[in-house]
C-alpha cells in the first residue's frame, strides 16, 4: 500500500511540474518547455556550429610579392598554417532622412563597411610564411633604405615596381589586392556525394583583400615548446556568401535500419541499453528518478531499432 502511495505521489508531482512549465503563446494557446524537446530541436538542426572546421584560401598570390619566394606554392600551403580567423561582419551606415523636407527624421541605410579579417598563421621552420607576408606588405609601401642598398637592386621588376624601388613608393591597388575564401564544414555530417569528406556548409568570398597590419613575432629563449605565430589584419572591399546546404537536406534520411548492423553490433547495442536500464531502475524517490527510469527504458527500446543519427542526444 505504501509503495502505491509513493508512486501516486511521484506521478502527481511529475504532472504538477509539467503543468507549471506551461505558458501562454501569442495566440493564447498553451506552450510547454520540455528539455527533451529542446534537445530534439537542436538535434534536428544538426547540433551546434563548430568553429574549428574551416579552410582559409588565398586564391592567387599578389603581384607585388617577389618571385624568389615561390609565392604560388606558399599560397597553396597557407591553408595548413592558418590556425585562427574570423568570418567578417558588415556595418551599414545610417543617414537621417526627412521625407518631403517636413516632419521628423527617419533613419535609412546609405552604405556598407565590411569588417576586417583578422587571421593568425603558424610559421614554418624555414620562415617562408613570414617572408611571404613581409614581402607582401613591403610591396604595398616600399620600406627599403633611402640609399641604393643591395636589396633594392636585387629585387626584380614586379607589377608597378621597377628594379630600383624608391622609399615610400606605393603600388597600384590591383597589384597588391587578392581574393580569398573562408570555407566552413560540418563537424558531424559527411557529404552525401562523397561520404569520406565532411559536409561543406558555406563559402565566404572576400574581394580586393590586402594586409593592413602585420603583427609582431615574439621570440624568446624560454619558448622551447611554443610555435611562432604572426597575426595579420586584412582589409577588403566586399564579401559574398555561397551556401552549400540544400534546404531540403535531412541528415536523418541517412539513418540505417537494423539490417545494416552486424550480429555483434546488435548484441553490443542491446547490452548497452540493458545496462542503462539497470542503472536507472530503482525505487523512485523523486521526479528525477522517474525521468531517469523512463529515459533508460527508451534507451533500451531504441537498442532494438536502427542506428541513431550522429546528431541524436
Amino acid at each position: 500500500m505504501s509503495k502505491a502511495k509513493d508512486w501516486a505521489k511521484t506521478l502527481f508531482h511529475t504532472q504538477k511540474g509539467r503543468l507549471l512549465s506551461k505558458g501562454k503563446d501569442f495566440d493564447g494557446g498553451t506552450v510547454e518547455f520540455n528539455l527533451n524537446d529542446f534537445r530534439g530541436q537542436l538535434s534536428q538542426k544538426n547540433g551546434l556550429y563548430k568553429p574549428n572546421r574551416y579552410l582559409f584560401k588565398i586564391k592567387t598570390p599578389p603581384r607585388v610579392v617577389s618571385s624568389r619566394l615561390d609565392p604560388l606554392n606558399t599560397v597553396k600551403e597557407m591553408v595548413f598554417f592558418c590556425d585562427n580567423i574570423n568570418i567578417p561582419g558588415l556595418s551599414l551606415i545610417p543617414v537621417d532622412h526627412k521625407r518631403l523636407g517636413i516632419g521628423t527624421f527617419d533613419r535609412r541605410a546609405s552604405s556598407s563597411i565590411p569588417a576586417e579579417i583578422s587571421a593568425s598563421f603558424m610559421l614554418d621552420g624555414l620562415g617562408h610564411n613570414l617572408g611571404f607576408f613581409q614581402d607582401w606588405v613591403q610591396g604595398i609601401v616600399y620600406m627599403g633604405d633611402l640609399k641604393n642598398d643591395v636589396a633594392s637592386h636585387a629585387r626584380p621588376a614586379v607589377g608597378q615596381f621597377p628594379k630600383l624601388h624608391s622609399y615610400g613608393e606605393i603600388a597600384y591597388q590591383k597589384d597588391y589586392c587578392v581574393d580569398v575564401e573562408i570555407q566552413t564544414f560540418s563537424a558531424d555530417t559527411n557529404d552525401p556525394a562523397n561520404p569520406t569528406q565532411p559536409l561543406k556548409i558555406s563559402t565566404l568570398h572576400a574581394y580586393e583583400v590586402w594586409p593592413s597590419q602585420l603583427g609582431d613575432v615574439t621570440l624568446g629563449w624560454a619558448q622551447n615548446d611554443e610555435v611562432a605565430r604572426v597575426t595579420l589584419n586584412f582589409q577588403l572591399r566586399r564579401w559574398t556568401v555561397e551556401n552549400h546546404i540544400d534546404p531540403s537536406f535531412d541528415p536523418m534520411e541517412s539513418v540505417l535500419n537494423p539490417d545494416d548492423f552486424s550480429f555483434y553490433e546488435k548484441m553490443l547495442r542491446i547490452g548497452q541499453g540493458a545496462m542503462a536500464l539497470k542503472n536507472a531502475y530503482k525505487k523512485p524517490d523523486s521526479v528525477g528518478d522517474v525521468l531517469n527510469l523512463v529515459s533508460g527504458a527508451q534507451t533500451f527500446k531504441s537498442s532494438f531499432g536502427g542506428r541513431k543519427s550522429p546528431h541524436g542526444l
